[in-house]
């Protein structure tokens, strides 16, 4: 099961998130930081996919990655998304590459929505140059794994609900989220088929 913050206490405001909030985008682009802040402001969860799965193999991901495969650690990601995905609202920090999965954006479509922090590849060359934790960076030259993987991914990343623009300050990217996010709140409390669904 993947980890996640304690449920919080309060009295229900009319800016509450009325669905899980799933962030998706390049590894670096300020998913996990984001969902830290995202979820003191609105006051949910956090739910961390990835040490969900590393709580499940019991080793770490770049062993998961070695040791099972990717398509072993893939099949993992999506069970825990697809059961956050369908739970009460929370914030939702998955890996670079869960999105992907087809049934992973069904899900997000029918129970949740969903942000796509979008990154440049130059971005995230620069923020994990020093960085070892990377599976998919750890083979051959790191510089044109980045540039195939967002080529590849931004279309699919851009099927997300929103999209932010992540190359700048952490604190413009706050800001433009929460604004975009409280927009969308609006804009669903307000459409004619809006009605609270059983889970």
């Amino acid at each position: 099961m993947s980890i996640q913050s304690p449920p919080i206490s309060r009295t229900p405001r009319h800016d509450d998130l009325p669905r899980p909030l799933l962030l998706v985008g390049m590894m670096a682009s300020g998913k996990s930081t984001l969902a830290s802040f995202l979820a003191d402001h609105y006051r949910v969860p956090i739910i961390d996919t990835d040490h969900g799965i590393q709580q499940t193999f019991g080793i770490p991901i770049t062993q998961i990655f070695r040791d099972h495969g990717e398509a072993a650690f893939r099949a993992e990601e999506t069970k825990h998304l697809i059961r956050a995905l369908r739970g009460p609202p929370a914030i939702i920090s998955a890996g670079g590459g869960a999105f992907l999965s087809d049934a992973v954006r069904k899900a997000a479509k029918a129970h949740a929505f969903s942000l796509w922090l979008e990154v440049s590849a130059q971005t995230v060359q620069a923020r994990t140059t020093r960085s070892k934790k990377r599976p998919l960076l750890n083979t051959g030259d790191r510089k044109q794994m980045i540039k195939q993987l967002t080529q590849a991914r931004d279309p699919i990343y851009g099927l997300a609900d929103i999209t932010i623009n992540a190359n700048r300050r952490p604190a413009q990217v706050r800001k433009s989220t929460v604004r975009a996010i409280d927009d969308w709140i609006k804009q669903y409390h307000q459409a004619p088929h809006y009605r609270e669904e059983p889970r």
